[in-house]
């Protein structure tokens, strides 16, 4: 049986996996990774079971240049967990430079 002039299949279309969950990438200050799950679309606004959001976990581990990504992407400086701390009270929390630089671009 000849198949010549059956139609060429198309190309199976992009699955984004993610290499770790959003918040592992975060809490590990893979850059990379956090990068590319922004770009395909994961929410900024993720927040976990404490109500801590990316950036509270960036501050939480002291990852610096993590929480200048988040700002740049829309982050919101001043969202609070459930025990009603911010990502800049976290920081302090933790006497890291996260705190410094939360506070020098305006987080409360």
């Amino acid at each position: 049986m000849k198949q010549e002039n059956l139609p060429a299949l198309a190309p199976e279309p992009e699955v984004f996996r993610p290499a770790r969950p959003i918040e592992e990438a975060v809490a590990l200050g893979d850059l990379a990774e956090t990068r590319r799950q922004l770009r395909y679309g994961v929410d900024i606004g993720w927040k976990n079971i404490e109500g801590h959001s990316l950036l509270h976990l960036a501050a939480i581990q002291g990852h610096e240049d993590m929480a200048a990504l988040l700002v740049g992407c829309g982050a919101s400086l001043n969202k609070r967990d459930k025990e009603g701390r911010t990502p800049l009270d976290r920081a302090e929390q933790m006497q890291n430079s996260v705190a410094h630089y939360l506070r020098a671009i305006g987080a409360k």
